[in-house]
């Protein structure tokens, strides 16, 4: 009777921990897993504290509030069966990073056969990168873009700074369009074969230059924002003065929002009042790159 009433008690126990760790609800995004390299489906170990740690090849991802404009910071550390028997150590970020620069994936808005499909020629962007203090020069990252698992785009070297610094990227063989979604993958490499390669990245502000769009020059400026999302965003985009349209979507791409605004001076206001919990996507149709900060 004993036996059956602690096993009673331990699968309560057990089954109430399950409850509840499924009742974990990050504030950023309500996401169970994350697609790793090459395709594999690894879960997502939840914790209070808004982060996670997530097998990615052969680095574990943790998301962190700490990050430029309230975005993700990233930080890349090799697990325990990473080798460092060959001359050149590599670790690999890739698959659906949206989690973790939370621009390292983001939407070519091409949605199907059905929907408007744009097409991106360069890329901008700011970046930080904080290696490890014992690290020289050599240390240095790799930025990969491509399209679907083989078809690679274009890359660029991003090297340490403690302050945000701003990148361009032209990929080679660019299609005129693209249907799925862009994937940004990163490449941390050193010459350093006596230690474990650690270091903080954050990718922040990813502006795409398109050409197929309706506006002739057309830049847009895509933000991700972490949850809650609630009360007025201050958008500032130095030298526009005229009404501009701004929409939002889902990280699906489905919209909830999009209206014209008036800039005065560069600077307008958003009300997200009433949206819903979740996270999303902000666009800026505009001509000049925009830089967007979080209000609390």
């Amino acid at each position: 009777m004993k036996a059956k009433i602690l096993l009673i008690i331990m699968l309560f126990v057990f089954a109430n921990n399950m409850f509840a760790q499924k009742q974990i609800v990050a504030d950023f995004e309500e996401c169970t897993q994350l697609t790793g390299w090459p395709g594999v489906e690894e879960p997502l170990g939840w914790t209070t504290l808004n982060r996670f740690t997530a097998p990615l090849g052969k680095v574990s991802v943790k998301k962190s509030t700490q990050a430029y404009h309230g975005n993700y910071a990233v930080e890349l550390t090799p697990l325990p069966s990473s080798s460092l028997n060959s001359t050149k150590v590599t670790y690999m970020l890739n698959g659906a990073a949206r989690i973790d620069l939370n621009t390292f994936q983001f939407d070519t808005l091409g949605w199907g056969v059905d929907k408007p499909i744009l097409g991106y020629s360069r890329i901008y962007g700011y970046y930080r990168f904080i290696p490890d203090t014992n690290y020289s020069d050599s240390v240095y990252l790799t930025v990969l873009f491509r399209k679907g698992m083989l078809y690679f785009l274009g890359n660029l070297s991003l090297y340490p700074s403690d302050t945000f610094r701003f990148f361009e990227c032209t990929p080679e063989g660019f299609p005129g369009f693209i249907r799925d979604t862009l994937s940004i993958g990163v490449f941390y490499s050193t010459n350093d074969t006596s230690a474990q390669p650690k270091g903080r990245l954050w990718i922040d502000f990813i502006t795409t230059f398109n050409p197929n769009s309706t506006s002739e020059n057309e830049k847009q400026s895509v933000q991700l924002y972490p949850n809650p999302v609630s009360g007025v965003l201050s958008l500032n985009a130095t030298g526009i003065n005229k009404e501009v349209w701004v929409s939002v979507t889902t990280i699906t791409g489905s919209q909830v929002l999009r209206k014209k605004l008036f800039f005065n001076q560069g600077k307008a206001e958003l009300d997200f009042t009433g949206i819903e919990r979740g996270f999303y996507l902000l666009n800026i149709d505009q001509f000049l790159p925009a830089k967007v900060v979080k209000m609390d």
